[in-house]
């Protein structure tokens, strides 16, 4: 075969493959005689249907076939061989003629592609230090994340008095109709824990032991519930009994009283969370430092590689082939909605700075991964899906064979992949560039860094973090 490579411009080129009947003759004759032994035609028996029956119905499909996978390897393996680096796919360039596949005739067969090559950059270096939030660990948070676990494996027991703040209380309620029972009122069952109800009824209910009956209006029972909530909720009205008259005056008794009595930091509950290489408390304690110190460092990487990527946008020079990326967005974009072609100035409008940026981020981005090395598995795809899954659906227990699905299906999606090989991708660069750049830390607080990323997430995203939640501060996604 015979490819020549011309360069139209510093950032434009152009490649014409050529395959001659010596590229394909040997392999067309093959099919034939394949074609011939599996044909079963009314008239000839299996294998005996004549060779130029069979060029005449599969030769064109079978030449063209051929030249064309010879194309697109060829092609190919003179990329990777000549390290020619492309923007985008390349397009072909439009004949005069359509092209013909003549079996028998050993003609030669054309191909020309416009390329749009990645132009040669250099990154800027950055002298000026960059803020980073460096979270210190405060005891208390360790404390309240060792109660967590120590809860979460603890036990329940009834209490019958001093009841407190995380004690859950079960009530059972009657309609008051001027002080008393009111006939065919509403009776009421619900429970919850007393650091969740209103101040003026939390201090009767701490008054009181179980058994007891007080008078108080429903509605000013729960701190966060609403009217509606109230009689959806706590008085179980359905929607067609939403409008019933109701009396806010309920008579509320004592039922049951639970607490979660925390377990024993013995080796058993050691193991269950910390495994078997902590055995003491305070090891067990350097881990969640560790573990909370490497949340916290994920979120501030996050926010560095922002403002890192921000200033290589602006202060990286990249000379894009624009002409040919408008050409490439003509070809590859949809007919309009009225079913009317895409023409020029339509490419013309589309190719915004927006769009440009997206190819100079990505341009940026493959730099950062070739200088770093940076290597992605096929596990750790597979790993960042999982945990998505885990976020759409928080606090749900899936089936593995269901879950296993759900990845399978999503792996299919190459959006899916693109943006979590973009995330990955982002994350490992960012530990990199930590080590070449300058960094001015503070010291900052839990509480603070998640009040910071609850306006990083309302500035930039228009929706509240939730510091609770496993997923990472929403990471600059693939362009």
């Amino acid at each position: 075969m015979n490819i020549d490579y011309s360069k139209k411009s510093n950032n434009t080129a152009v490649i014409t493959l050529t395959v001659g009947p010596e590229d394909y003759k040997a392999a067309f004759e093959e099919e034939i005689k394949k074609q011939q032994k599996s044909a079963n035609f009314r008239g000839f028996r299996k294998g005996k249907t004549p060779r130029s029956m069979i060029l005449k119905m599969y030769g064109k499909a079978i030449l063209a076939d051929l030249v064309t996978n010879k194309v697109q390897e060829s092609f190919s393996e003179y990329l990777k061989k000549e390290k020619i680096e492309t923007l985008g796919d390349p397009l072909p360039i439009e004949r005069e003629q359509p092209l013909q596949f003549e079996p028998g005739k050993d003609e030669e067969y054309t191909f020309a592609f416009e390329l749009g090559l990645v132009p040669d950059f250099e990154l800027p270096e950055f002298s000026e230090p960059f803020h980073y939030y460096d979270t210190e660990i405060e005891e208390e948070k360790i404390d309240e994340q060792m109660e967590f676990y120590r809860l979460r494996v603890g036990h329940q027991e009834t209490v019958e008095y001093d009841f407190e703040d995380k004690d859950i209380i079960s009530f059972n309620g009657w309609e008051l109709e001027e002080g008393e029972l009111k006939q065919d009122g509403l009776e009421v069952t619900f429970q919850m824990s007393v650091d969740q109800m209103k101040d003026e009824f939390r201090s009767k209910v701490l008054e009181r032991v179980l058994g007891d009956a007080f008078d108080h209006n429903i509605y000013e029972v729960e701190k966060e519930l609403s009217e509606k909530a109230v009689r959806k909720y706590l008085m179980e009205l359905d929607d067609e009994e939403m409008d019933r008259e109701v009396n806010a005056e309920f008579r509320l008794e004592i039922v049951e009283a639970t607490r979660q009595v925390p377990a024993e930091i013995d080796e058993e509950f050691l193991t269950t969370f910390f495994g078997e290489d902590v055995t003491t408390e305070e090891e067990a304690r350097n881990a969640i430092r560790d573990e909370m110190k490497r949340s916290f460092d994920e979120q501030a990487d996050t926010i560095l590689f922002d403002e890192v990527y921000e200033k290589l946008l602006a202060e990286t020079e990249i000379d894009l082939p624009d002409d040919f990326l408008k050409r490439f967005y003509k070809f590859n974009a949809e007919k309009k909605e009225d079913g009317s072609e895409i023409t020029d100035e339509d490419a013309e409008d589309s190719y915004t700075e927006e769009v440009r940026s997206g190819f100079r981020g990505e341009l940026i981005m493959q730099k950062l991964a070739r200088k770093y090395e940076i290597k992605i598995e096929e596990q750790e795809i597979i790993d960042e899906l999982y945990r998505r899954v885990q976020s759409y659906l928080p606090g749900q227990q899936l089936d593995q064979s269901v879950m296993n699905r759900i990845i399978e299906n999503m792996a299919q999606d190459r959006n899916q992949v693109n943006s979590v090989v973009g995330q990955i991708r982002a994350r490992k660069i960012i530990r990199h560039i930590k080590n070449d750049i300058p960094l001015e830390k503070e010291a900052i607080s839990p509480d603070a860094f998640n009040d910071i990323l609850r306006e990083l997430s309302k500035d930039r995203y228009g929706t509240d973090y939730d510091d609770d939640d496993d997923e990472d501060y929403p990471i600059l996604e693939e362009e």
